[in-house]
């Protein structure tokens, strides 16, 4: 009977701290803009360039313009953004952290703009789980600002206890889920990026490799 109390503890114990993995909070935004990311994060995805082992997938536009009724940079951003176009869209982070030593990040952040009543983040673990859900009211009715217009462009900073984190999932029953500069941290530091020229010279390297086979095997 004891052993079965203590087994039920046990479970009881685990239940409580797999609901509360995933933790989050948002920093409002300045007059400037993004306040910034972590100290011990690195910016992984920008949005500018495409970045090895992060794909998009579902209704998303990638641009730098306002197009009113459709999409609007966060608050003092100039370059490129993520933005959702009705429905849904994933950014997935799987085969990026399988080239990390450390594997899941310890915490992650992503700045947050035009932050609306009808966008849905959902933070995915292994196998689609579901490991945090926010709602853009969440954030907002938390948070305060010095002004409404800044209190809607946030950066959201998310940590996992322990939960293998996968993906981002932007959901915006109406136009737009904007966002940008995706930033990470690891245990050992910060997030390895390939740079876009050292993906070019591997590149070259593998044409220049499979050049050099053809022309032994003539």
């Amino acid at each position: 009977m004891r052993n079965i109390i203590l087994g039920l503890a046990l479970v009881a114990i685990s239940a409580v701290d797999a609901s509360a993995q995933t933790t989050w909070r948002a920093t409002p935004a300045t007059a400037a803009g993004d306040p910034g990311i972590g100290s011990s994060e690195s910016v992984v995805v920008d949005f500018e360039s495409s970045v090895l082992g992060v794909t998009y997938s579902g209704n998303f536009e990638i641009g730098s313009e306002r197009i009113p009724l459709r999409r609007v940079p966060p608050l003092g951003v100039t370059n490129n953004y993520f933005a959702t176009t009705t429905g849904s869209a994933t950014i997935d982070f799987t085969s990026y952290l399988a080239t990390q030593a450390l594997g899941s990040p310890l915490s992650l952040s992503f700045y947050w703009g035009s932050i609306d009543s009808w966008n849905t983040l959902e933070v995915l673990g292994t196998g689609g789980s579901v490991l945090l859900r926010l709602r853009g009211n969440d954030v907002t009715n938390t948070t305060p600002s010095p002004t409404p217009s800044l209190l809607r462009h946030q950066r959201l900073f998310l940590t996992f206890n322990g939960d293998q984190f996968t993906a981002l999932r932007l959901n915006s029953s109406v136009p737009a889920f904007e966002i940008d500069d995706i930033a990470m941290s690891f245990a050992g530091g910060s997030a390895v990026v390939p740079e876009p020229a050292s993906l070019s010279l591997l590149g070259f390297g593998l044409i220049g490799f499979a050049v050099r086979a053809r022309r032994r095997r003539a």
